[in-house]
């Protein structure tokens, strides 16, 4: 299957030394994006991942999230009060979606969701190939008053199966290089742009 594909998504493992550098880059500017006793939801991803090898140096966070290797790398750190989104696990994923506990994950609410994506463009907002992770995506994003997509440079211009996040849905774009014509544009429909330069 080509890796072009609208509905082909490499597996975590695979994902994991792709673009590393940026990844860590954009990982910096949104922590700093982070306030002490903020409560947070980290999405399953790359990047997030990065993040949360970062959160050590906050205190006081409530960091929700479905990724396993999060939590396990969060576990541990007494600064920390962590809630897990059980569900059923994605082989190779490493994450749950079909959150089992509806009224749990529906009533929560946090102060900024830092969400991943496969694919981000202006005209489609940002995707995915997997429904059941659209899904997921799409309730996480509930639960944000602030919604922060973190997303490299490789993904940007670029459409997955399922539209999980249109530009409605987005306060901010963190990223390692965009287009300025799209910067722009999304800009102009309330979408803050922040670049992590090298």
């Amino acid at each position: 299957i080509s890796k072009d594909k609208k509905g082909h998504e490499l597996q975590s493992r695979e994902k994991e030394s792709r673009h590393l550098d940026a990844k860590k880059r954009i990982a910096r500017i949104a922590l700093s994006m982070i306030k002490e006793h903020d409560t947070i939801l980290l999405d399953t991803g790359t990047t997030t991942m990065e993040l949360a090898k970062l959160l050590e140096r906050k205190t006081g966070l409530t960091v929700v999230t479905n990724d396993l290797k999060i939590a396990l790398t969060l576990e541990n750190n007494s600064g920390i009060n962590l809630i897990f989104l059980g569900g059923v696990i994605r082989p190779g994923f490493h994450c749950s979606v079909g959150f089992q506990n509806q009224e749990l994950s529906g009533c929560l609410s946090v102060d900024k969701a830092f969400m991943a994506a496969n694919s981000f463009s202006v005209d489609k907002g940002a995707s995915t190939p997997d429904l059941s992770q659209k899904d997921a995506k799409k309730t996480m994003i509930g639960m944000g008053d602030h919604v922060i997509m973190l997303c490299d440079a490789s993904k940007i211009g670029k459409t997955s199966f399922a539209t999980f996040a249109t530009l409605d849905d987005i306060d901010t774009l963190v990223t390692d290089r965009i287009d300025q014509s799209d910067r722009l544009l999304l800009e102009k429909q309330g979408v803050s742009v922040k670049l992590a330069d090298k």
